[in-house]
């Protein structure tokens, strides 16, 4: 994280998206830095580099979540 305003905006560099697939492994994309709004950050937390490391996502599966109907 870059930094933070009262608002709670976010300013995070070194971002990543990982596309989780039900045929396929994970497809990771690196998209560098971003500005969250702070509306829309609902939790933060320090992500274990070393855990993550160990975990193989060409064998991770998932479904992909279905969009939130208002």
């Amino acid at each position: 994280m870059k930094g933070y305003d009262r608002a709670t905006n976010l300013a995070v560099s070194e971002c990543q998206e990982k596309i989780f697939s039900m045929d396929e492994g994970v497809e990771v994309i690196e998209l560098g830095l971003f500005v969250i709004r702070g509306d829309n950050v609902s939790i933060v937390g320090e992500v274990d580099l070393e855990s993550e490391a160990k975990v193989d996502l060409s064998s991770v599966r998932g479904e992909q979540v279905q969009p939130v109907k208002h």
